[in-house]
């Protein structure tokens, strides 16, 4: 029950920063002079992850596991939270092209569903993801060297 409570505390939260209040984007609109309902939509878009955190409080083991399951639980979160953020700025390592991008997002829903069978294909697909980034961020054009005349 405890779970359920600190995720209806958690969506509470969130009316600071979604319309039609959205007091914290309201401000800071106003400060930067900015559109409100731009600021809104930028708001919620970097806020991504405060709304799929705690949905693992409720279907996983985040709040009410044994201490090796939270920090699993955790691992995964964060992982999944990483390539959510190179997904969605299109960025890891260098610039991802859009088949890269939708690998990317795949994985970071694998990562963020908490189910544990998805979790473990989503780790799989985000680690060779991250080593095929490492590996096209490090190769280097050969270009031939030029002969003396």
């Amino acid at each position: 029950i405890i779970a359920a409570h600190f995720l209806m505390l958690w969506y509470v939260q969130t009316a600071a920063i979604t319309p039609p209040s959205a007091l914290a984007a309201q401000i800071a609109a106003n400060i930067a002079g900015a559109n409100f309902y731009r600021t809104c939509f930028a708001c919620v878009w970097l806020c991504v992850p405060f709304y799929i955190i705690p949905l693992w409080f409720i279907y996983g083991s985040l709040l009410t596991g044994d201490l090796p399951s939270r920090l699993i639980a955790f691992v995964t979160i964060g992982l999944g939270l990483i390539i959510m953020g190179a997904a969605s700025n299109r960025y890891l390592r260098g610039t991802l092209t859009w088949p890269e991008t939708a690998i990317a997002a795949c994985a970071a829903v694998a990562l963020l569903v908490p189910w544990e069978p998805l979790n473990w294909v989503g780790g799989a697909l985000a680690s060779a993801f991250y080593a095929w980034r490492v590996f096209v961020s490090t190769r280097r054009v050969e270009r031939p060297q030029s002969q003396p005349s």
